[in-house]
């Protein structure tokens, strides 16, 4: 049995991952892969976690959760998205630290299914629009942030921890920032379905930041001019995209004390050199537009 757990991050479209697959459902089962309801986990989970921290649940254990996920369905592959799985979002730099939580809880899971084979997808976001969008209010941002140092915000930190503590779960990883024009490929490869069969909701993310009239034309074009590789495809979708993008839709306001436009350019800057550093950590899968 393949378990593959959309682990988060935070803020990276937790919830459109599983409406898109959603939208695949009857076909996703056709290929023996079931993608549960999240009622069926988004409370047992979190408590199996807690009793998982130091103990690994028993063949019959581990047989009965996975059988309840799948509804007493035959599937090869189960897929799983739970955005506080890491931690909650008011954690998320507890510690002063970026997620620092997320080796032990991923650990604590290899425990709740330890005969299974484990598959890690991850989603990234720049520090500069993802700690003003978990910390809305600015009379908070002083508890959420702590004495984090924001200059030394890594995600390929995360990440290492994580290969460290699970050496054997490979790590794919996509970067917020990219998903409208990678939507697709994230589905398939949190899916496993294969490229030669035609899937729907690669456009989901694209949907909001996109003009109607953009919309149309790409649907159009995509329709008539079958792309002959997931490269064209992507190429496709950023023309549309840069031609026909909603600006208002993707303009994000910023009112976190001590913040400035330098800070934010100087943490988007690191953020693009942290791609670069995690695209070679080994073990990881690196989702390029």
């Amino acid at each position: 049995m393949i378990i593959s757990v959309h682990i988060g991050s935070h803020h990276t479209h937790n919830d459109t991952v599983i409406r898109s697959l959603a939208k695949n459902s009857v076909k996703l089962k056709e290929h023996g892969i079931i993608v549960p309801p999240r009622n069926r986990y988004k409370l047992v989970l979190p408590e199996l976690l807690k009793r998982m921290q130091d103990s690994r649940a028993t063949p019959e254990t581990e047989e009965m959760f996975i059988e309840e996920l799948a509804d007493f369905e035959d599937c090869d592959r189960l897929v799983l998205s739970f955005d506080n799985l890491l931690c909650y979002r008011a954690a998320i730099f507890q510690r002063n630290q970026l997620y620092s939580k997320a080796s032990s809880r991923l650990k604590a899971l290899r425990n709740v299914f330890p005969d299974s084979t484990l598959e890690f997808v991850l989603g990234v976001r720049n520090p500069a629009t993802l700690i003003p969008t978990a910390c809305a209010k600015p009379d908070e941002y002083g508890k959420f942030i702590g004495k984090t140092n924001l200059d030394e915000v890594r995600w390929s930190d995360v990440i290492n921890s994580i290969r460290a503590t699970l050496p054997e779960v490979p790590v794919t990883v996509f970067a917020y920032e990219d998903t409208p024009i990678i939507w697709e490929q994230v589905l398939r490869e949190f899916s496993g379905l294969d490229t030669s069969i035609p899937m729907d909701g690669g456009l989901d993310v694209l949907l909001p930041i996109i003009t109607r009239d953009g919309m149309r034309q790409l649907r159009t074009y995509l329709h008539t001019h079958q792309p002959n590789s997931q490269a064209q495809y992507h190429e496709i979708v950023a023309t549309y995209l840069e031609r026909f993008v909603n600006i208002e839709a993707i303009e994000q306001e910023i009112n976190l004390p001590g913040w400035t436009d330098d800070l934010v350019q100087r943490l988007t800057e690191r953020y693009e050199d942290d791609l670069f550093d995690i695209e070679r950590i080994p073990g990881v899968k690196f989702i390029q537009p």
